[in-house]
């Protein structure tokens, strides 16, 4: 996933996305879906400042983001809901 995301060459540096994928995978968790309303929380809740390191990604790069993987996002988030249904003993 991250060779993806690599932007040495041109540009501003991309996000990383492991951080990308804690924010989302956290804003669906919560009931957000909406990139505007998760790049709100990147800026305002204490738990999102802490899991993107103060990052603050737009609104573009979520969407962006969200739309390159979500296909790979839907699993990932389907099973961190079904672990926090069933503990670890």
């Amino acid at each position: 996933m991250g060779a993806q995301f690599k932007n040495d060459e041109v540009g501003a540096s991309a996000y990383d996305p492991r951080v990308m994928l804690k924010i989302v995978l956290l804003a669906y968790s919560q009931g957000l879906l909406s990139s505007r309303a998760i790049e709100q929380a990147c800026q305002r809740n204490i738990q999102f400042i802490a899991i993107s390191a103060d990052s603050r990604p737009s609104h573009t790069h979520i969407a962006k983001f969200v739309a390159n993987l979500s296909a790979q996002i839907k699993p990932l988030f389907a099973q961190v809901l079904m672990t926090g249904l069933h503990p670890l003993q």
